[in-house]
């Protein structure tokens, strides 16, 4: 029997995908395009896209024990499974999120497509007890896997990266996030702001006077990105639902480069940010944040914040724990 990991395109995952062959999976590319920025629109037709050339590929999975499936396509290939157009022994769904509520009467119904064969991997503990209560998948289907750091480091010298060297507070993101409450926060913030958005979700921002503090930026590539990420003092994720898997990637980033995370109290993220030891946590962030950015700036915090982030990142979130996580998941879902 073989375990198969089905990628939409080369880029999907490809980190995690590297250490699946190093297990001994196959690596199956349907060769979908994807582009960095997606619309609903897009996302339909990549997805629609990718259901046609699997069906043309069926060949290509059978005899497959375990077989690796990336977010939201796997109900694609759920569909055809109960179709009885290929089998498999267990699928396991690897980074399964909703953003927004919105989105619970649809994934609800798609998940009657589960039979007890399949599993997701989640990126924080809160999600399970939601995705069971609002979308009726089985607790024991669930599985929480740190999101992690499964390629190679990116790591810059320390000195580029110590927080005391930052001139700005960056708050980026493309789903999820409310950047009105920013806005209004930083009309009485003498600090700068740099904010990362895309042209999909900056709508709210349309007609809004935007202070001279702030700068906007959208759709940037990685590489500018992660430059900004470096460059910044602390960074701020203000998230509009606790509805499931948001910011962790951007916390990652941050904790990675050394960077206090100040960010939404939400269940995702409770995980990533040890509330006055490596970053705040706030219930109010148009309220509260003032206050909290004054307190890092009159305490010369951001220094020690953000290394307690890096030491937090090391300890739960760099390969070694990701994929000793993973591995229990292989284990306890067979």
């Amino acid at each position: 029997m073989r375990n198969v990991a089905l990628q939409l395109n080369r880029d999907e995952y490809h980190d995690f995908v590297d250490h699946l062959q190093e297990l001994g999976f196959e690596r199956i590319i349907l060769g979908v395009p994807g582009p960095r920025f997606m619309t609903k629109l897009r996302l339909l037709r990549q997805y629609g896209t990718g259901m046609l050339r699997l069906t043309k590929r069926l060949q290509l999975l059978r005899d497959i024990e375990t077989l690796v499936v990336f977010g939201r396509f796997a109900f694609a290939v759920k569909l055809l499974a109960r179709l009885r157009l290929l089998r498999y022994g267990r699928l396991i769904c690897f980074g399964f999120f909703v953003h927004g509520p919105a989105w619970f009467p649809l994934f609800r119904c798609l998940a009657c497509l589960d039979n007890q064969n399949d599993h997701y991997v989640v990126f924080s503990r809160s999600e399970v007890d939601l995705y069971q209560s609002r979308l009726g998948i089985r607790r024991e289907s669930m599985h929480f896997v740190p999101l992690g750091d499964w390629g190679q480091l990116r790591q810059p010298r320390e000195e580029e990266i110590g927080p005391e060297n930052g001139r700005y507070y960056l708050a980026a993101g493309r789903s999820n996030r409310r950047y009105r409450a920013l806005v209004e926060a930083f009309r009485s913030i003498p600090e700068q702001l740099v904010i990362i958005c895309s042209r999909s979700n900056c709508e709210e921002l349309q007609g809004v006077d935007i202070p001279s503090n702030i700068s906007i930026l959208r759709d940037v590539s990685v590489a500018v990105f992660d430059d900004y990420v470096r460059g910044a003092k602390a960074g701020i994720i203000s998230l509009e639902y606790d509805t499931g898997a948001s910011g962790q990637s951007l916390a990652l980033s941050l904790m990675r480069n050394s960077k206090c995370v100040i960010a939404s109290d939400s269940g995702p993220l409770r995980g990533y940010v040890e509330h006055g030891v490596s970053g705040y946590l706030l219930a109010n962030v148009e309220e509260e944040l003032p206050l909290v950015i004054q307190r890092i700036e009159e305490g010369g915090l951001a220094s020690s914040l953000g290394r307690a982030a890096r030491e937090r990142y090391e300890r739960m979130f760099s390969r070694a724990a990701a994929a000793a996580a993973f591995d229990r998941v292989l284990h306890t879902s067979a």
